[in-house]
C-alpha cells in the first residue's frame, strides 16, 4: 500500500515519467481497454486483477469505480485491501 501512495511502484505511469514519456501515452500494456496505467487503473480498473479485486476489495468500490472512490479506498484500514496490494507486488 506504501508503494501506492509513494509512487514507488512500476507502473507505466511512473516508469515512463522518468524515459519523458507524455502522460497520455503511458498506456496499460497488459489489457485493451487502452487507459493510462496509473494507481486508479491499476486498482479498480484492470481487467488483469479482477479475481484478486473480487477477494479483496469490497464490492463498494469496484462496483462503479471512480477517482473518489479510490481515495477513499487508499485512504482505508481494511486488512484485505492491504493484502490486495501486497499480492500485486
Amino acid at each position: 500500500m506504501a508503494k501506492l501512495r509513494l509512487s514507488s511502484h512500476k507502473l507505466n505511469i511512473e516508469i515512463d515519467r522518468h524515459n519523458i514519456i507524455d502522460r497520455h501515452d503511458r498506456k496499460c500494456k497488459s489489457c485493451t481497454i487502452n487507459d493510462i496505467e496509473d494507481e486508479f487503473h491499476f486498482v479498480l480498473v484492470s481487467p488483469d486483477y479482477i479475481n484478486l479485486r473480487n477477494a479483496y476489495i469490497p464490492k463498494y468500490y469496484s462496483d462503479r469505480p471512480s477517482v473518489l472512490m479510490f481515495i477513499e479506498l487508499v485512504q482505508t484500514k481494511y486488512i484485505t485491501v492491504n493484502k490486495f496490494v501486497n499480492l500485486l507486488y
